[in-house]
């Protein structure tokens, strides 16, 4: 290697610091509320995946929380959690073995893109990392962020379908009610409209 290229892998230059000043007042989504909202439901969403929704592919009884889960039904009478037609199933499953991995990941990757935000850089080759990350980790997770929005979304979209037209009194064929329909409704809503903000954001 020449000593031109050596003093050139070893120098970060004004635009590159340009470049990486701009970068870390970049958020992830518009704005760091965003960001930080998004990071709680994500929280929230892993465990009620794994406490609740997950009943709908296993069984209730092989559920640890399955009395939280009994009450939830008896509450807002989920026939769908509580009946679990092979569809739903199927959409737990891919909850289960796509969005929960995804959950993990989007914890650990936004915890990392800000810590590469804050990170105060005392060599050229940290430098170095630092801008690549900056540059390269943003467009990534907000690509992986619409593919969730627009899966739970989607699927959410369509068990409100089920239930605003065939919804009924779990275990029975008597009609929901339109207050005990649109309770339910209300309920699974904001996984419509939440994750189908990352679509806009």
């Amino acid at each position: 290697m020449s000593s031109n290229t050596k003093e050139a892998d070893q120098t970060f230059t004004k635009e590159e610091s340009e470049e990486v000043a701009i970068l870390k007042e970049q958020t992830i989504l518009k704005n760091e509320f965003l960001d930080n909202f998004y990071y709680v439901f994500f929280i929230v969403h892993f465990f009620t995946s794994l406490f609740i929704d997950l009943s709908g592919l296993i069984g209730i009884e092989r559920m640890y929380t399955k009395n939280l889960i009994l009450n939830y039904i008896s509450t807002y009478n989920d026939f769908l959690l509580f009946e679990r037609p092979a569809w739903f199933k199927f959409l737990i499953f891919m909850e289960t073995v796509i969005q929960v991995p995804m959950f993990m990941w989007f914890f650990t990757i936004f915890n990392r893109f800000y810590d590469e935000k804050k990170k105060h850089c005392f060599t050229v080759l940290i430098k170095k990392e630092n801008l690549f990350r900056l540059k390269t980790w943003r467009p990534i997770i907000r690509k992986v962020l619409k593919v969730y929005g627009l899966i739970a979304s989607s699927t959410t979209a369509y068990c409100c379908y089920i239930i605003f037209t065939q919804g009924h009194y779990p275990a029975t064929s008597i009609p929901l009610s339109s207050i005990d329909t649109y309770k339910l409704i209300a309920l699974y809503s904001p996984m419509i409209y939440i994750p189908l903000g990352l679509l806009l954001f």
